[in-house]
């Protein structure tokens, strides 16, 4: 038992200085890390409540199919967690800007997202870095 631990040891402690001969990433519980360079992702640019919002209202509107539409499908399109998501909609429904029992968005929901683009593409046009990008604007990049 003692020998197969020193041999265990051993082979774990030269895989490790070789890691380090050749100056890769490790984690302290030795797995490899993926170098920066390696990687082609950025990470995503958080969002604002503002932001989500749109996107909710958005997903809401453009899947509402026989008068409803299904909390499942505004989850995928608006991708937060699912209680997060559910706080939205609570916050959204006192808001007067949906009705969650059948989930549909009001008139006063519809007034936002022409008022959340006109204003956008004004911040956009004035040249002012306030939206993480062009894409955002539409609702493209989340």
């Amino acid at each position: 038992m003692y020998l197969s631990y020193l041999i265990f040891s051993s082979i774990f402690f030269h895989f490790s200085y070789s890691l380090l001969k050749h100056k890769k990433n490790y984690s302290p519980r030795g797995a490899l890390l993926i170098s920066k360079e390696l990687s082609t992702k950025l990470p995503k640019l958080k969002r604002n409540k503002m932001e989500i919002y749109n996107d909710i209202l958005n997903a809401v509107a453009n899947e509402v199919t026989d008068g409803q539409a299904k909390p499942t499908r505004v989850k995928l399109y608006s991708n937060p967690s699912y209680d997060k998501l559910v706080r939205y909609l609570t916050e959204l429904e006192n808001k007067n800007l949906i009705i969650k029992d059948p989930l549909t968005i009001t008139e006063k929901g519809r007034d936002f997202l022409q008022d959340y683009d006109r204003i956008a593409n004004f911040v956009l046009e004035m040249g002012i870095k306030y939206f993480g990008s062009e894409n955002s604007v539409n609702g493209d990049e989340k």
